[in-house]
């Protein structure tokens, strides 16, 4: 389900994966914590990965071996949607202060996408274990709270080649494809350096939509992204927003009282908003939010955004025109995959120091602060990200906030 973080080294050296394997293992953190994060490959070397599937494993080696390759290149579609694919890690920055720097070696890196999978003899710097047990899994699964559904751990983070062997291990919780793509998703997701909650499938409680009883029903599993919960604002591509939370119930489709599931009951709106945009009580809304443009760069950069409020049955549309920079404050960090390393400094020859850099050149979508407008009326706003976008309204009459987010598990 989740990567462990250490914020030590934890050394299983009297628990081999095979005769042939020792030296320290940790979960996906060991060293410093702040490697925790690491993309595990850079370069361009072959990836040699194996698949080691249990007997009693409810999906056969060809199927896992398709879900493995059909993962990976639901990463790399990913990456090169948002241009990460081609970037590399040093350099690219919107501030010179960030370009500053350089691998130690001069040799620039980027992801690694280059795997092959070939049979198990245990020099495989990746496998993947498909409901398999030994000590070093049984030792993680006992310092979890709770059972997990998979793991992704690796040896102490190599600074020097940035290339790290280490395992991907999925329990036997489930025989539902979809549940298992979509816990491999995840895990992957940790090799190529994502965060929890970065985007949908890395959400840190995604036991919410696998367990037995799950309570959400989502209609993405084994997807990156889900319509509502995406990695950045797309450009004319609406979002979703709700005053549920951000979550849909298993039977809220049954309970709605609206015909379509994307609207809400018109009492859910402020009371301002039926004053000022005259909307009936016995109506249903849809609260959409929609990147329109964007000018400047880095902190000085503006974002444009449309709020539109639809009537389901009137067809009544309301749109309100916001124009939103960057929160002031503690500087943001970037998001994305990245490597906390040494680095040589090209200002100061012969001075080297730590820092994480990113392939993501781009400051993060949020937090943003900004007015919405509707002819003589304008609404002080904030965006922040949790489990997707959260938009705050504030509303000079009640004097308080009305809070939106996009429907995680849409």
């Amino acid at each position: 389900m989740k990567t462990f973080l250490l914020a030590i080294i934890f050394v299983l050296s009297t628990a081999p994966l095979s005769a042939r394997e020792g030296g320290g293992w940790s979960g996906n953190g060991g060293g410093f914590h702040q490697a925790s994060d690491n993309i595990w490959f850079l370069g361009s070397a072959k990836i040699n990965y194996c698949i080691e599937r249990a007997a009693d494993y409810p999906l056969k080696q060809q199927e896992l071996s398709s879900l493995v390759k059909k993962g990976l290149k639901s990463w790399k579609d990913f990456f090169k949607k948002y241009d990460l694919l081609e970037n590399k890690i040093t350099g690219g920055f919107g501030h010179p202060r960030m370009n500053g720097l350089s691998f130690s070696d001069s040799i620039n890196r980027g992801l690694n996408f280059n795997f092959s999978e070939v049979n198990c003899t245990g020099e495989e710097p990746l496998k993947f274990f498909f409901g398999v047990q030994n000590k070093i899994i049984e030792t993680y699964r006992r310092l979890h709270h709770e059972h997990p559904y998979g793991l992704a751990i690796r040896k102490e983070y190599d600074h020097q080649k940035f290339n790290n062997s280490g395992l991907v291990w999925i329990s036997n919780f489930s025989p539902v494809k979809d549940k298992i793509s979509h816990t491999l998703l995840h895990e992957l997701g940790h090799i190529f350096g994502m965060k929890h909650n970065s985007v949908f499938v890395m959400d840190q409680d995604m036991a919410l939509m696998l367990s037995k009883k799950a309570r959400i029903k989502s209609e993405f599993l084994g997807k990156v992204e889900s319509d509502a919960w995406v990695y950045r604002f797309q450009k004319d591509r609406p979002l979703i927003l709700t005053s549920r939370r951000g979550r849909r119930e298993r039977d809220q489709r049954a309970n709605s009282r609206c015909a379509d599931i994307t609207f809400a009951p018109n009492k859910l709106l402020p009371r301002a908003f039926h004053r000022a945009f005259g909307f009936s009580k016995r109506d249903c809304h849809r609260v959409t939010l929609t990147l329109t443009g964007t000018s400047g760069i880095f902190r000085k950069g503006q974002k444009l955004f449309d709020l539109l409020i639809t009537e389901l049955k009137s067809g009544k549309v309301v749109t309100l025109k916001g124009s939103f920079r960057a929160s002031k404050g503690a500087r943001p960090e970037f998001q994305g995959p990245g490597l906390f390393t040494s680095y040589k400094s090209l200002m100061r020859p012969g001075k080297s120091s730590w820092h994480r850099l990113t392939l993501d050149k781009e400051l993060p979508d949020a937090p943003l602060t900004g007015v919405f407008n509707y002819g003589g009326i304008q609404l002080a706003s904030k965006m922040t990200s949790y489990k997707g976008t959260v938009l705050e309204v504030f509303l000079p009459g009640s004097a308080r906030w009305w809070t939106l987010k996009t429907i995680f598990n849409q």
